[in-house]
């Protein structure tokens, strides 16, 4: 009994023994022929051990992150609410000793892996809402190569804040820019870098609505607070504001009204239902125009460029409206004038005419002496008749030869005066706005 015993254990033992020298000779045979362990096998291997919680080197040197980005949209510049928009690959490069493994190949992960590791708590201060892509996936890319380096890619849309200096506005240029932080480490423990070669990228046909990227700048911005220094880095965007916009709904209208006040400077002052129709339309519109252009602009203390030829404009529209109020007041005292002239001048042939009468009854015994002085006396009266005027239905006067001395200009003269200088006075306008908000404002 006890020899059986012994013999069925052996026989166990030996059974074991071969099939752990079959397993042995697969798993060498296996790695003959490919040197690389599976994936499974080496995440789970190296994640057996790691802990996300804290940083690689964790009381060694800071730990460096090189950053770039690639700007695949430049979403359109707001200035009333002074922000913009940007859809970003946001792309961080550490190393990680801790995730070390013998292979030549890296492992590419789903982006959702990267929640088991520790990455960088990267923020940006001027972030007004941003969020991270999911359709039709979480868009992050994670790559672990065999030294430990860690590469993460992920898609932002980010709407960031970017104070704009409108003085110049719509001739402006604009800085726009894009900061990153280290929320939490100190740069004892964390360190961002720009990558060397092209840190910023963006879509080659990438087009703004009314801006046009000019170029892009790179800069380390390490910030000192009070619970100590923190890694920072920051992208500088130089836009320049295409004006077509502007001109065709605001300069170009502008400029019309204006030119369409200086159409009553040719219309008789006569008619002044239709001189005043015509100011008083063109204010409105002008005003209605103005509105709509400030409806879109942020409230600042300072004055733009737009609210510059806008007021200015207004005031030329405004001037065309006053010329006629000068224009009429000055009609309606030369009528008053010329009325007493007109009164005093029948009282004066009214005058004449009898004592015309007189010296012909004085003279009626001489036959030949009153056809004499009847001549004269006619002659006289004659005259004096000339100087008489009518009185049209508006009350103006229409003969030429009285004349009221105590003005020194006339309503016609007034028109044709502004013909000549409201036009030269916006030339010299246009010459000095254009030539300072171009030339000499930066």
């Amino acid at each position: 009994m006890g020899t059986r015993v012994r013999l069925y254990l052996n026989v166990v033992l030996l059974v074991e023994l071969t099939c752990s020298c079959l397993c042995v000779y697969s798993v060498l045979a296996n790695n003959t022929n490919n040197d690389d362990p599976g994936p499974d096998f080496i995440l789970n291997s190296v994640m057996a051990t790691y802990d996300r919680k804290f940083r690689p080197n964790t009381k060694g040197p800071p730990t460096v992150v090189t950053i770039d980005i690639y700007v695949s949209d430049f979403d359109s510049v707001q200035e009333a609410t002074m922000d913009y928009g940007l859809v970003i690959f946001l792309r961080q490069r550490w190393n990680d000793n801790r995730l070390q493994y013998n292979a030549s190949e890296p492992m590419v992960l789903q982006g959702d892996s990267a929640n088991l590791l520790w990455q960088p708590d990267l923020f940006i201060p001027n972030e007004k809402k941003g969020f991270l892509h999911s359709v039709t996936t979480e868009n992050r890319l994670l790559r672990i190569y065999p030294n430990g380096d860690v590469f993460l890619s992920s898609r932002y849309s980010l709407t960031l804040s970017c104070y704009m200096d409108l003085k110049k506005f719509p001739l402006d240029d604009q800085i726009c820019i894009m900061q990153m932080e280290s929320y939490g480490y100190t740069t004892k423990d964390l360190i961002f870098n720009w990558t060397e070669k092209d840190p910023v990228q963006t879509e080659e046909d990438l087009k703004l609505p009314q801006f046009q990227i000019r170029k892009h700048e790179t800069e380390s911005c390490t910030k000192q607070y009070s619970t100590g220094a923190f890694t920072c880095i920051r992208a500088r965007f130089y836009l320049h504001r295409d004006v077509g916009y502007y001109m065709l709904q605001a300069y170009l209208p502008s400029i019309l009204l204006v030119v369409l006040s200086w159409v009553s400077f040719w219309i008789t002052y006569d008619a002044a239902p239709a001189r005043v129709a015509l100011g008083v339309t063109t204010i409105l519109t002008m005003t209605t125009l103005d509105s709509g252009i400030r409806a879109t602009l942020p409230k600042v203390a300072y004055a733009k460029a737009i609210d510059i030829w806008m007021a200015l404009c207004q005031v030329f529209v405004f001037g065309a409206l006053v010329e006629f109020a000068v224009v009429n007041y000055v009609h309606v005292l030369r009528t008053k004038k010329r009325r007493k002239v007109l009164d005093k001048y029948r009282f004066s042939v009214i005058s004449k005419d009898n004592a015309a009468f007189e010296i012909e009854d004085k003279f009626s015994i001489d036959d030949g002496k009153k056809k004499s002085n009847d001549k004269v006396i006619k002659r006289k009266v004659s005259r004096l008749s000339e100087n008489t005027v009518d009185v049209t239905e508006n009350g103006d006067l229409t003969h030429r030869d009285i004349d009221a001395t105590d003005f020194l200009v006339d309503a016609k003269s007034i028109d044709r005066f502004s013909q000549i200088a409201f036009p030269t006075a916006f030339i010299i306008f246009n010459t000095i706005y254009w030539i300072i908000f171009f030339l000499f404002i930066d």
